[in-house]
């Protein structure tokens, strides 16, 4: 957080990354044809929570979000960028 930055701007901010990741991984995974009970399998939670992911109600942790990257073949920063 910046020293201008108030910590309800900096959380919305977060908030909106979490948003933007769960976009990148909903299209990635739609890309390749798989249903999020498949990608939760692979990465040992249930598709409930990849939902959660999916939607931004809860951040992918930076292990998970590492592992899609390398299901996927995509670099971990594509998952940050803004949808076109």
């Amino acid at each position: 957080m910046s020293m201008d930055e108030s910590p309800s701007h900096a959380a919305a901010n977060l908030a909106k990354s979490g948003r933007i990741v769960g976009f990148q991984i909903n299209s990635a995974r739609q890309e390749r044809n798989l249903t999020r009970r498949d990608l939760g399998d692979l990465l040992g939670v249930s598709p409930e929570q990849v939902e959660r992911y999916e939607t931004g109600e809860e951040a992918v942790p930076a292990g998970k979000l590492y592992r899609i990257s390398e299901l996927f073949g995509l670099p971990v920063t594509d998952f940050f960028r803004q949808p076109d």
